[in-house]
């Protein structure tokens, strides 16, 4: 398993994006937005309240990190972290991951 590690300016280009979507595309007919959805998309929802929706929850999010055992996946007393872990500093055993929180957590 690898590493999952989203930045703040991950965040930045999602909202950027979502901000497109809702403003360009939702008001559009669903088949317009179809080749850009996946099988694994079904069933498509990109609509204005489901875009508008994911921008405010992605506005109102802080990240964090953590780190696992890679294998089992498990995480007693994890710690979450105010920055990536650095990688060469973690052993291969683990995996870091990022949490979204509230912004008031």
């Amino acid at each position: 398993m690898h590493s999952v590690i989203v930045e703040p300016s991950d965040l930045g280009l999602l909202r950027a994006a979502l901000r497109f979507w809702r403003d360009e595309m939702s008001p559009h007919d669903r088949d317009i937005a179809r080749p850009y959805f996946s099988a694994e998309d079904e069933p498509v929802d990109g609509g204005y309240e489901r875009t508008d929706r994911l921008l405010r929850l992605l506005t109102e999010v802080q990240l964090r990190y953590f780190v696992v055992e890679a294998r089992t996946q498990h995480g007693h007393d994890v710690t979450l972290l105010d920055a990536p872990p650095v990688r060469k500093t973690a052993s291969s055993g683990v995996t870091m991951g990022t949490a979204l929180l509230p912004k008031d957590a």
